[in-house]
């Protein structure tokens, strides 16, 4: 995977996305360097196909630019209503969105239960941290197991529930 282009990026890469993002719509100077117009370009382009919005183009963004169907991306109205089912806050989610955009090939429905998952035991630690005092065995193995699951899959739970092929 190629690193995400983002403000300050320089080269032929840049230069590639500014070409299909013109094809897009876009109206941007092909000159390799992603300043300010290449940044809102990216982020009006993702609006538009649903993608969250960051303004940077990573491998999702790249992905949906080069062909791919953007309904295969968890969209920031999916996050949206993760935040409101789980109740916690949306940056949380859009943390763990983050995180998990490495896991971009895994399938759809695989990377939300991996992004619930996350943010349920995020919760669940944050809570025995903040509140519990003293922990109960329950809760210490909840915290053990966001441990391991973390460590396990480097920071990717995509990509640790994603099935053998």
């Amino acid at each position: 995977m190629t690193q995400p282009l983002k403000h300050g990026s320089r080269g032929q890469a840049v230069r590639a996305l500014q070409q299909q993002l013109n094809l897009h719509g876009a109206k941007l100077a092909v000159d390799g360097d992603f300043g300010a117009a290449t940044e809102a370009a990216v982020r009006a382009y993702q609006v538009k196909v649903g993608l969250v919005p960051d303004g940077i183009a990573g491998a999702k963004t790249l992905a949906v630019l080069a062909g791919a169907a953007p309904r295969r991306f968890l969209s920031l109205k999916d996050l949206q209503e993760a935040a409101r089912r789980l109740d916690v806050p949306l940056a949380s989610v859009l943390a763990v969105n983050e995180v998990e955009s490495n896991g971009a090939r895994i399938r759809r429905g695989i990377s939300l239960v991996a992004c619930l998952l996350i943010a349920a035991l995020l919760c669940a630690g944050l809570e025995i941290l903040l509140y519990q005092r003293p922990v109960s065995p329950w809760q210490a193995a909840i915290a053990v197991l966001l441990c391991i699951l973390v460590y396990r899959s480097r920071g990717n739970l995509a990509a640790l529930l994603r099935p053998s092929v």
